[in-house]
C-alpha cells in the first residue's frame, strides 16, 4: 500500500460496513492524517521507522501526534 492506496481500502470498508458513509469533508480531513508503514516486526532495525514517522508529522503539523498503531501478521 501506499498512504492514499490505503486509505481507499479503509474508505471502502466505511462504504460497506458502516451506518455513517466516508463521504464527506470528515473523512477528507481524517484521511488526511492517515499513514500506512510497512516493516518487518523480525528486523530490529525497522522498528526506528515508526519513531522518524511520528516525528515527521508532529513536525508538519506543528503538534504532538496521537498515535493508533495497528500491526497485522501474516
Amino acid at each position: 500500500y501506499t498512504d492514499d492506496t490505503y486509505c481507499e481500502r479503509l474508505r471502502e470498508g466505511i462504504e460497506q460496513f458502516s451506518r455513517r458513509k466516508g463521504e464527506g469533508e470528515q473523512w477528507k480531513t481524517f484521511a488526511q492524517r492517515i499513514s500506512y508503514l510497512k516493516f518487518d516486526v523480525e528486523k530490529e532495525g525497522d522498528f526506528p521507522k515508526i519513531a522518524k514517522l511520528v516525528a515527521a508529522r508532529e513536525k508538519e503539523w506543528g503538534a504532538d501526534v496521537n498515535v493508533l498503531f495497528y500491526l497485522a501478521v501474516a
